[in-house]
């Protein structure tokens, strides 16, 4: 994926990272962080993977977190208003906010941000909770 920087008409690459096709990109409204989504076709032979979202770091061009989002295909994700938090569209008919600091505490190398819960799957299992 490039990223141009419209002050000075200059292009640079960020690693290629996603291992299917990248479906949606979103700057951080104060423009320091980016977020990309992505993910495989539905189809019948619907691979096991899950829809893998990106938060990258826009000035370093590093990525700081990757995580499996949706089944098969994320395909979107966008910032809050306020930048705190992410929200994130699959293809298997859900919707996920996930809270930005904890993804950045995760980071890289953590299972625990693979395997954390959205904000939206901890509001349904204490809804489940409460009947």
């Amino acid at each position: 994926m490039k990223l141009w920087d419209m002050a000075t008409f200059s292009c640079s690459e960020l690693p290629l990272e996603h291992r299917e096709w990248l479906r949606s990109a979103a700057f951080s409204p104060d423009g320091r962080l980016l977020v990309t989504a992505a993910g495989a076709e539905w189809s019948e032979q619907m691979r096991p993977e899950r829809g893998e979202v990106c938060l990258w770091d826009v000035k370093e061009r590093r990525l700081l977190c990757k995580f499996r989002a949706h089944y098969g295909c994320a395909t979107s994700a966008i910032f809050s208003p306020d930048g705190k938090s992410i929200a994130t569209t699959g293809r298997d008919g859900k919707m996920h906010l996930w809270d930005v600091a904890e993804l950045l505490k995760y980071g890289l190398g953590n299972a625990a941000a693979e395997n954390s819960e959205s904000t939206s799957d901890q509001a349904a299992k204490a809804e489940e909770k409460q009947l």
